[in-house]
């Protein structure tokens, strides 16, 4: 009948569309498997790095915050003891002694030079913790762009041998 061979003429026009596109896309599909993994490969070694970068960092902050900490103490320290020094007058409260106004202000006066290049130090410290605290946030800011890079070159690849194996 006509229609059946209308119908098989139709069927073999589109088996010979599809073959002659998966031929176009076989000869076309020029997918550089080695490439992408280069990258992949690529992306996750700098995730590696970044890591490492990170982990340093990280440990640097603690080391920092104690260093900060014995610091702090120090300075807390001698305020306390300017801070009592300076309140005495009249007779001393652990022996009963009377306090002579020069002495406590010598004694007053040390403290005050001992404790001026702690201030600067606790600052200094303070301020190491601050650009080391920054260093890692950039770490982990860089960490993060690092495994969207790793995401996407093994995306990349995936699709690429997909492509490859839909074209065979």
């Amino acid at each position: 009948s006509t229609f059946e061979s209308e119908r098989k003429t139709r069927r073999e026009k589109e088996r010979d569309g599809l073959r002659k596109a998966k031929e176009w896309a076989k000869k076309n599909a020029k997918i550089d498997a080695t490439k992408l993994k280069t990258t992949a490969d690529k992306a996750q070694r700098d995730v590696t790095s970044f890591m490492k970068a990170r982990d340093i960092a990280n440990a640097a902050v603690t080391e920092a915050k104690v260093l900060r900490a014995g610091a702090k103490a120090k300075v807390d320290e001698l305020r306390a003891h300017v801070k009592r020094h300076e309140s005495i007058t009249g007779d001393c409260p652990t022996c009963g002694q009377r306090v002579d106004d020069m002495q406590r202000e010598r004694v007053v006066g040390d403290f005050k030079k001992k404790l001026a290049p702690a201030v600067k130090a606790l600052e200094k410290v303070d301020a190491a913790v601050a650009e080391i605290e920054q260093q890692l946030v950039a770490a982990s800011r860089d960490l993060s762009a690092a495994n969207q890079a790793v995401l996407a070159a093994q995306k990349a690849l995936n699709e690429g041998i997909g492509a490859g194996a839909n074209a065979k």
